[in-house]
């Protein structure tokens, strides 16, 4: 995809680093749509939790 191996390292480092900073924002999106609440059955929150 990316040709220069200066621009491939740039990249590779800003996706690092975008995930690491915003991770405790992206996960419980992540988590929330592989495991939704279900707000009659408390189980679901363990498994939320458990999914993040």
């Amino acid at each position: 995809m990316i040709r220069s191996p200066a621009t491939s390292a740039l990249a590779a480092l800003s996706v690092w680093l975008v995930l690491a900073v915003f991770w405790d924002m992206i996960a419980p999106l992540f988590a929330g749509a592989l495991a939704p609440i279900d707000p009659l059955e408390p189980m679901t929150v363990v498994t939320q939790l458990e999914t993040q």
